[in-house]
């Protein structure tokens, strides 16, 4: 009812514009008129153009109507659709009730609760063996790599000290000066030669040369002979 009577009411309001326009319109075709008779047209125009703000603002109080009406509607379809969720899970229950009775393994609603409580027990159960199985796993994997560090560490150590080992003998290898010889030879109270003899090598028959002897220059001045002069 209230939207029959909004588009009649809207259909009327148009109706009466298109009206007024029309006449306006048929006013400003005819002859040049006078100046009163132009203030009295401008009179009836502006009476017009009031009476079409009236009809504008009917218009407004009705799309506003309109608008509540809309809103109630909405209000009406909500509740009815939280009626039909109640309404399908009640049939739902109902049901799943009849389903129960009709079965000859039910011992109950106790029963169903304790079978309940047994499921989510195991469900706590699985969960925290799996809590515990990927904390195990993240333990292995840190001794693992604790491990493997460890390991690293130890090598490295090992190829530090090989290397002072090694750097400390070719140092300690070097060949030492003359100067540095010949003092330690004297330091020590050893004769060179007897050194240069012992460091001499061993013979060998092969090694051996026959070996000429000659005299020892004497130091002491000869005479020249006589009959040369």
């Amino acid at each position: 009812m209230q939207t029959s009577d909004l588009g009649d009411k809207l259909s009327s309001t148009l109706s009466s514009v298109k009206g007024l326009v029309k006449n306006v319109n048929e006013e400003h075709t005819k002859d040049p008129l006078t100046s009163e008779q132009r203030d009295a047209v401008l009179q009836r125009e502006l009476q017009r153009v009031k009476q079409i703000n009236q009809v504008i603002g009917g218009v407004i109080d009705s799309l506003h109507v309109t608008n509540d009406n809309l809103n109630t509607v909405a209000k009406g379809v909500m509740n009815a659709d939280t009626q039909l969720d109640i309404w399908v899970d009640i049939m739902s229950k109902t049901e799943h009730i009849q389903n129960l009775m009709f079965r000859e393994d039910w011992q109950g609603t106790s029963r169903d609760e304790t079978l309940w409580r047994q499921k989510q027990e195991a469900l706590k159960r699985k969960e925290e063996e799996r809590r515990l199985e990927a904390l195990r796993k993240q333990k292995q994997e840190e001794q693992r790599l604790k491990r493997l560090q460890e390991a690293e560490e130890a090598k490295r150590q090992k190829d530090e000290a090989l290397r002072r080992i090694v750097y400390g003998k070719r140092g300690s290898s070097s060949t030492p000066g003359p100067k540095s010889r010949t003092s330690s030879i004297i330091n020590k109270g050893v004769n060179p030669g007897s050194m240069s003899q012992t460091r001499r090598r061993p013979e060998t028959a092969s090694s051996k040369k026959p070996q000429t002897t000659t005299a020892p220059r004497s130091n002491i001045p000869t005479r020249s002979n006589p009959s040369r002069r």
